[in-house]
């Protein structure tokens, strides 16, 4: 009992380590701009590093997410899988129970015929065959998968073709010209200090090309968490390393 447990129950069933993912739909962006106006004030300008700076910055925006953004798991589609399985599910869970297993595996035995059934019951080729030859095709591929006809290709090729493609033209005239501009600018530069900070505007209008709904970097740092900044937080001298 045991065997046919593990093997035709909990394999379809086990989930992998996933991640908590927010929410952007139910966010409370109202919300979340006063923390984060509460909060990133109080990080100094002066007296610390770029890099506390940026992670006390990254911090605040955080903990104002936690509390005005939801977050959680996608649900894990398991065909079949209807209500009264998912409570046999959890009360095996909760009790191991092996008689509970059995009526689990029943009811999804029973639910999986059904649906097989249904599918080649409505099978029809007079009236339109696409349907029909389509899922013909679904099962032949789940039954035989098709052999990939496709030359195996090494990492150095695609690396050495990525190189070739993405290598831009070069322009001795232009490149000659920002050397020369770069020496100038050098020159002129008395106190060899470093470049002003970024003005308002220029991070304003950073901030409005960069693209919602996007992967974040290293950091963990949406789009969303800086678009949806107060209109004091972008403006501090240390914020330049965000943008």
């Amino acid at each position: 009992m045991q065997c046919r447990f593990h093997i035709g129950l909990q394999l379809p069933i086990i989930r992998g380590v996933q991640r908590r993912r927010w929410d952007f739909r139910k966010a409370d962006w109202a919300s979340y701009t006063l923390a984060t106006e509460r909060y990133i004030p109080l990080i100094p300008a002066n007296n610390i590093s770029i890099e506390e700076s940026y992670q006390r910055f990254c911090g605040a925006m955080q903990k104002a997410a936690r509390h005005s953004i939801p977050r959680g798991f996608r649900p894990t589609y398991n065909p079949c899988l209807d209500e009264e399985c998912q409570d046999l599910l959890k009360q095996y869970d909760e009790s191991g129970d092996p008689d509970i297993a059995d009526h689990l595996i029943e009811s999804l035995d029973a639910a999986r015929r059904h649906r097989w059934e249904e599918l080649t019951s409505k099978m029809n080729f007079t009236h339109s065959s696409r349907k029909s030859w389509a899922l013909i095709r679904r099962l032949g591929a789940a039954q035989q998968p098709p052999k990939s006809t496709h030359l195996s290709v090494s990492a150095n090729a695609v690396a050495a073709h990525l190189i070739q493609v993405a290598k831009a033209p070069h322009d001795k005239k232009f490149e000659r010209q920002v050397r020369m501009q770069g020496r100038t600018l050098m020159q002129q530069m008395s106190d060899k200090s470093l470049p002003h900070p970024f003005t308002k505007e220029e991070i304003s209008a950073a901030l409005q090309k960069m693209k919602p709904a996007t992967a974040p970097g290293y950091d963990n740092i949406h789009v969303e968490f800086l678009k949806n900044l107060g209109p004091t937080a972008p403006w501090y001298p240390w914020s330049r390393c965000v943008c």
